[in-house]
């Protein structure tokens, strides 16, 4: 719940971020940094601060996550296998994005990647919860309180 709640507000800051970029596009990676920390820049730009942080303690998070409970379990997973690589995947991109200095074509890699973990989070999630009520008695499972 806590890493679908945290991928939501990825989304968001990144897209604060994307418009930030588009609206206000940098010449060099100094100039971006400028503009960032620039008590003259529109109050928007002083948002797009939070996506990298935000982004890498969440990534941390879910890699956690997904790290715990797969040895708890034991079993190997091919969407857990997907996630871990897109998200891995995501935080490259996404790196590349801010030294590249946002690139449409890069900015929409990054959000079809995004709109990939995101479908493979909701996936796990699912697996995870259909697993631990697998675990569970059947007279648990099948009482409506």
């Amino acid at each position: 719940m806590v890493g679908l709640l945290a991928t939501m507000v990825i989304g968001i800051t990144g897209a604060i971020t994307a418009l930030c970029d588009t609206l206000f596009p940098a010449m060099s990676l100094h100039s971006s940094v400028l503009q960032d920390f620039s008590r003259g820049a529109p109050r928007l730009l002083h948002f797009r601060l939070f996506h990298p942080p935000v982004a890498a303690i969440a990534a941390c998070y879910l890699l956690w996550i997904v790290s715990t409970t797969w040895t708890q379990r034991s079993c190997v997973s091919h969407r857990r296998i997907a996630l871990i690589i897109a998200l891995v995947s995501q935080v490259g991109i996404g790196m590349m994005n801010v030294l590249l200095l946002a690139p449409v074509w890069l900015q929409i890699l990054h959000l079809f990647v995004a709109d990939v973990l995101w479908i493979l989070l909701v996936l796990v999630s699912a697996e995870l919860v259909l697993e631990r009520t697998n675990d569970l008695p059947a007279y648990v499972v099948a009482s409506p309180a």
